[in-house]
């Protein structure tokens, strides 16, 4: 099955499914995925869901604030002959 063959409101049900599967299964794999909703969709679509799945936690680790690294460095002393204070 093509993709381009599939009508865009199909492809924005699957979208959405697979949305908010992932909001349900975090941990979720993209077998347990198309076990899941493998069955709303065309059979052939399980490669097509398993990329949906991919895009979304890109998009979802990208919108996700990076976590801040404590700065264990300590700064360089102007004076380096006397000792610190």
């Amino acid at each position: 099955m093509r993709v381009r063959a599939d009508s865009t409101e199909e492809l924005a049900r699957a979208r959405a499914a697979v949305a908010e599967w992932r909001e349900q299964h975090p941990e979720g794999t993209g077998e347990e995925l198309v076990a899941a909703l493998g069955g709303q969709f065309h059979p052939d679509h399980g490669p097509v869901l398993r990329g949906m799945l991919f895009a979304a936690d890109r998009r979802l680790t990208q919108l996700s604030p990076r976590p801040r690294l404590r700065q264990t460095v300590r700064p360089i002393r102007e004076d380096m002959s006397r000792p610190p204070a």
